[in-house]
């Protein structure tokens, strides 16, 4: 299925949850409300212009048909918000960080993760990230967790968690790797289960 057709669905299913969650149950809703806001192509190609990497495709099609707000926990941030936080996080890096230089970790890291994490599901496995390169912050769960997106390197389009206390790292499935729109429908399903749980 095409990027196109995913966005679709996932539209119409997010629309389902607005209707389905009104007391906002969802850990995070009341927050967003399940409200998005589209970002011109113009401001989207300028934001890619000023970090200087092109961001990876299913997060940019996303941007500009479904925008930010609804999503995980809190929401995905507007551009300024990611801007924003990504000069925080160079900050607890010693100023190390540029959006368009090669991300720390490759596809080895996140196997070496995952296998250890399916082998021991009671672990904490992760990795510490040394510069802030090639990462985009998207998302907080609540306090120093956060999700990013990465936008360089063999891990290009994949999600992470990190906690920003200690730095610490992982793939935001745990047990899997995830591209955005594969994490964002993974929250959309998990979401309908919390509610009908209700």
């Amino acid at each position: 299925m095409n990027t196109d057709r995913k966005i679709e669905q996932i539209q119409s299913k997010l629309e389902k949850l607005k209707k389905s969650d009104k007391k906002y149950e969802v850990f995070g809703a009341r927050s967003h409300k399940y409200h998005s806001a589209k970002v011109s192509d113009r401001d989207l190609s300028n934001f890619e212009n000023k970090i200087g990497v092109n961001l990876p495709n299913d997060f940019r099609e996303f941007i500009l048909k479904i925008g930010y707000g609804a999503g995980p926990d809190y929401g995905i941030f507007g551009l300024e918000k990611m801007l924003s936080e990504f000069e925080e996080w160079k900050y607890c890096l010693d100023e190390q960080g540029e959006f368009s230089k090669e991300f720390d970790l490759s596809n080895e890291d996140a196997i070496e993760l995952i296998n250890k994490k399916k082998a021991n599901m009671k672990g904490f496995y992760y990795k510490r990230l040394q510069t802030a390169n090639g990462i985009l912050p998207i998302m907080t769960e609540g306090c120093t967790y956060f999700a990013y997106i990465v936008l360089t390197g063999e891990q290009r389009g994949k999600i992470w968690r990190i906690d920003l206390n200690e730095l610490d790292t992982m793939p935001s499935g745990v047990t899997k790797e995830y591209d955005f729109i594969s994490w964002y429908e993974a929250w959309i399903e998990k979401a309908f289960i919390k509610i009908n749980e209700e």
